[in-house]
């Protein structure tokens, strides 16, 4: 049977409609009054054509009151008394009918568990049809038709009563069950709550697209000089991808696709480690930022290879998946680049990489609730940063982080700021640029509003600042921050930075696509780190849906 919807007060309601939720119907037609007196014979013997007058014969029985439910004696003697009108006897037993299902109630504890009765009295048939009780979890009963009968009631004065629609709420008498039943509801209103507030705390991934693209360049985010620049700089990344599916920041290396063909000024005064992971990470980032993954895009096959790559690398222990070698860096970009592939593509086949990866990211915390170079080791905000926005991408496809490892983060990134908040440090309070970028981006991640007096203060000092010329970790951050707060000056700032790549990008031999700027810790990376940086500088636009929308005291 085909479904409808509930009638009107009114209106017909077909036998075979099948309700959507769960209904119990019960055509009442005088059929069926009579039904509930005893049965045919005897609702023939009280309704006939024609009442005799006087008492009836002493041969014939005599007949039962019939309890209709009503409790009351009169309507009781009136079955008794052949002197009464049958449209009178009839008419008193279905408003009887009707006060017994009008109080009849059950308890409930949700709206989504109600029965709706339907009682519709129908007059003008000689025959009748009993709709069967149709369950919400059982399918449709076949109608049964009972025979016609021999005399039917009068019709007219049902006419007057029209239809009505009772509705009764259905019963559950087990309070585990009621319990269970408000968990739940109480459960699916704080998964919407959760998800409503995703894109304010998680940095929901964009629309990477060519559309999506396309739709950045259209709307002005983004300009068709700094698309060109972008395109440039993944082909040269592409070329400098090893046999192995990895990348490495040491362009020198002679195993490597380079040879020294790049002028590559690299220098790490403190000896920090440079790890693969890190340099394979990043470089996959930036092409994932341009929409291109292990499935789809002109550089899937270059994607495919870094992804397997990571998964080659990652040595399983009791603390989940390490990626570290040698720095939690490869470990927190590492965690970021699996993470993304697997909000874009779905793919399954990472869920278990991820889930270890980011196992061993939770687990690397340090008890003050930052993260250092080495698991456990003293913490920087600079770490810290890449271990969180790693986690927090992959919460967005339903891997389980500890509930304490946000709380203690944002703890922890409180004491680098100064007491206006306005300002961050690196694992002091003693405020830097490219840290205060970092920090401000934190506490969006941990769901501080644009509004909010020090964050409003720290955003406009960045956006006072401007880009810089040198430091592309700065500019990356402040680029994130002000685009997910949507804050007013963050086309300005874009705008002066994207025209800045596009004068200063290599345009000749084997340097070509690439950038490289003499930077303290820059320099450390070199030109591929450089070069990765300034590629999802340029995807900023489009990479991430902006955590506060397009409207507030910040937006244009």
């Amino acid at each position: 049977m085909s479904s409808s919807p509930k009638p009107e007060s009114g209106a017909s309601l077909e036998s075979g409609a099948a309700p959507k939720r769960r209904y119990h119907r019960w055509k009442v037609t005088p059929q069926l009054a009579e039904e509930v007196l005893a049965d045919r014979a005897f609702a023939r013997r009280i309704v006939p054509e024609h009442l005799p007058s006087g008492p009836p014969p002493k041969s014939q029985e005599t007949i039962p009151a019939v309890d209709v439910g009503t409790g009351d004696s009169v309507s009781r003697g009136l079955l008794h008394d052949d002197r009464a009108p049958a449209w009178l006897i009839s008419m008193i037993i279905h408003m009887g009918l009707i006060l017994l299902f009008a109080f009849w109630t059950f308890s409930t504890d949700t709206a989504n568990r109600g029965v709706v009765l339907i009682m519709q009295l129908e007059s003008g048939t000689e025959s009748a049809a009993l709709v069967q009780i149709t369950p919400a979890n059982q399918e449709d009963l076949p109608l049964e038709e009972t025979a016609p009968l021999d005399t039917p009631l009068p019709r007219e004065p049902l006419n007057e009563l029209g239809s009505m629609v009772i509705e009764v709420p259905s019963p559950s008498s087990n309070p585990l069950e009621r319990a269970t039943v408000h968990e739940a509801a109480v459960r699916s209103e704080q998964d919407l709550m959760q998800k409503l507030l995703t894109p304010l705390s998680s940095g929901k991934l964009g629309d990477r697209s060519p559309e999506g693209r396309a739709g950045a360049l259209s709307q002005g985010e983004t300009s068709a000089g700094s698309e060109e620049s972008l395109e440039r700089a993944l082909r040269w990344l592409a070329e400098h991808q090893h046999n192995d599916g990895g990348w490495s920041f040491r362009l020198e290396d002679p195993n490597g696709p380079c040879h020294g063909q790049c002028d590559h000024l690299r220098e790490n005064p403190d000896d920090a480690p440079v790890p693969r992971t890190a340099a394979t990470g990043l470089c996959l980032l930036a092409f994932m930022g341009a929409g291109h993954t292990h499935q789809s895009g002109e550089y899937a096959e270059t994607v495919r290879r870094g992804l397997y790559f990571l998964r080659g690398h990652a040595n399983r222990t009791s603390r989940g998946y390490d990626l570290q070698t040698g720095s939690m860096y490869g470990q927190g970009i590492a965690a970021l680049a699996i993470a993304e592939a697997f909000v874009l593509t779905g793919d399954e086949e990472f869920r278990e990489l991820l889930e270890g990866t980011t196992m061993f990211c939770a687990s690397a915390q340090h008890t003050s609730g930052g993260w250092g170079y080495l698991p456990g080791g003293p913490p920087d905000i600079t770490l810290t940063a890449w271990q969180v926005i790693a986690l927090k991408t992959s919460q967005q496809k339903g891997i389980s982080i500890p509930t304490e490892v946000f709380p203690k983060a944002h703890a922890f990134v409180l004491t680098l700021a100064n007491e206006a908040q306005t300002r961050f440090g690196y694992k002091t309070p003693e405020p830097k640029l490219s840290t205060t970028a970092i920090g401000l981006l934190m506490q969006l991640y941990f769901g501080m509003l644009p509004g909010q007096t020090s964050l409003r203060e720290g955003l406009d000092w960045i956006a006072d600042q401007g880009p810089s010329e040198t430091n592309v970790y700065y500019n990356y951050y402040a680029m994130l921050a002000l685009h997910h707060s949507r804050h007013r000056e963050r086309m300005s700032f874009a705008r002066r930075l994207q025209e800045y790549l596009i004068k200063t990008q290599a345009s000749g031999g084997h340097e070509s696509g690439s950038w490289h700027f003499k930077d303290r810790y820059g320099s450390v990376g070199g030109r591929l780190y450089t070069t990765a940086m300034c590629a999802l500088i340029l995807e900023t636009p489009y990479r991430y849906v902006p955590m506060h929308g397009n409207s507030g005291a910040f937006s244009l």
